[in-house]
């Protein structure tokens, strides 16, 4: 059995934003930023690595997945806020005896597919999977990613749902038919076989965090292909059974291993929402279908319990900077409702779904960029006091707050400076500027409420070029 590493095992870690703002904890400075298949086909350096090594053989190669999995950490240093170890939803199907297959263009293929539940009385599947022995070169990738991150960003593991795995496991494909045929037409068999698939996922997940994943993710992408009945019935019992048994597991193993937060992502199933609250998961993804808004009221609203992750169209990606901009914005503003005295409620932006290849890496760069600056202006200006500068003009004093009509985001944000055209008139002054930097940005309407007397001397500093605040 695989030996547990803990934290003091690995280099400190340097950025918890994403894992405090998946345990609940208020305030952050802003929204932690990760992009589900940030590591893959998308990237020129994952496509040169693919030219020689085959997409099954990178997973099985800890040395080789964990260059994927630093790929984007390394391109986008300073843009994201974790890494997600590279491997795919399907080493469970392979671990239980089927053979899975990656074809160029085509996706995966599964050769002999479950066809009916006569397959598993002939035990087509393993009955007892030994995960250390089956997928031990997936804890062995996590263990070595952990290590060359050097503490830079926390470290996702992974498994895919039941009910998705189920729908490649059966037919050969993703495509309904043939697993719905199984849903209605052998629904107790259907059930034995989610239950054993359960089984493996929660071994899997417990195994990767003794190997040193510091947050785990559930994907169930097929979550929308159910009805809300045949969901209830067929997925949410099961994805409630491995958040359960993951935590008893952990919490009973010797020593007892402290529990990350988890992630549960059911695409397509935000009509489920007020049930997936109640599911076990520290955090809810969204689709770009799901509105952040809806999805606020639909988790509790201001009382809510459950962060939420989300949830940009990645074809948006494809539509120009413009666009990119435009949608960003859009998002932000969507998740700073629900909050409580003008705090977001805990929020990690990413997409509503993985990456896509044909995106440009630039394109994904100006939107982590975007992300970061749009949550940095809006956390730091509802949720922390300004720091009076010492150049502070005379009379201006800290207790004041500040509303933003309209900004141009930059990512990297240090302080703000006044420019010479500023006009002072009472509490409102116009023109001013973000500075990063050689870098400035015009915050085109910012208003005071400020106590500033009026006086030649307040007025004449004003028209200089002084800090107001830092940030």
């Amino acid at each position: 059995m695989r030996s547990y590493l803990a934290n003091d095992q690995f280099p400190p870690l340097k950025n918890d934003l994403l894992l405090r703002v998946a345990r609940g904890e208020e305030p952050t400075e802003r929204a932690p930023v990760w992009i589900m298949r940030q590591a893959g086909r998308y990237l020129p350096e994952f496509r040169e690595v693919r030219k020689s090594h085959g997409f099954f053989e990178i997973c099985r190669t800890p040395e080789l997945a964990t260059e994927i999995t630093l790929q984007p950490i390394r391109r986008y240093s300073g843009l994201l806020d974790a890494s997600i170890i590279f491997s795919d939803i399907l080493v469970i199907p392979q671990a239980m005896g089927l053979v899975v297959e990656m074809h160029d263009g085509g996706g995966p293929f599964f050769p002999q597919p479950l066809v009916a539940p006569d397959d598993l009385d002939l035990k087509r599947l393993r009955e007892n999977v030994d995960v250390d022995q089956e997928l031990g070169y997936v804890f062995d990738a996590i263990t070595m990613t952990r290590k060359g991150l050097k503490g830079e960003v926390p470290l996702i593991g992974f498994c895919g749902a039941p009910w998705t795995l189920m729908c490649y496991m059966v037919g050969s494909s993703k495509s309904l038919p043939s697993t719905k045929q199984w849903i209605f037409k052998y629904p107790e068999e259907s059930k034995k076989l989610l239950e054993k698939i359960t089984k493996v996922c929660v071994d899997f997940l417990v195994g990767q965090v003794k190997a040193g994943a510091q947050l785990l993710q559930v994907f169930d992408s097929n979550a929308g292909d159910l009805s809300p009945h045949d969901f209830a019935t067929f997925s949410l019992p099961y994805l409630k059974v491995i958040a359960e048994s993951v935590r008893h597991n952990l919490v009973n193993h010797n020593p007892p291993i402290p529990i990350p937060p988890m992630t549960l992502f059911a695409k397509g199933a935000g009509h489920a929402l007020p049930d997936l609250t109640k599911a076990g998961y520290d955090v809810l993804g969204l689709d770009w279908v799901t509105s952040p808004e809806s999805a606020i009221a639909a988790t509790g609203g201001q009382s809510r319990k459950v962060g939420l992750q989300g949830n940009i169209d990645p074809a948006i990606l494809y539509g120009g900077r413009e666009a990119i901009e435009r949608e960003v914005k859009r998002m932000c503003d969507g998740f700073k409702v629900g909050g409580i005295d003008g705090k977001c409620k805990g929020w990690i932006a990413n997409l509503g779904h993985g990456i896509t290849p044909g995106v440009d890496p630039e394109d994904l760069k100006c939107i982590n960029e975007l992300k970061i600056s749009e949550s940095s202006i809006w956390y730091n200006m509802s949720q922390t006091q300004p720091r009076v500068s010492r150049h502070c003009p005379v009379g201006l004093d800290s207790k004041y707050r500040i509303g933003v009509e309209r900004t141009t985001p930059i990512y990297g944000l240090e302080y703000v400076t006044e420019r010479k055209s500023s006009l002072w008139n009472g509490s409102a002054v116009r023109g001013i500027e973000w500075a990063s930097g050689t870098t400035h940005v015009t915050i085109l309407t910012v208003v005071f409420n400020v106590n500033v007397p009026h006086s030649s001397d307040a007025y004449h500093r004003t028209q200089e070029s002084v800090s107001l605040f830092d940030i």
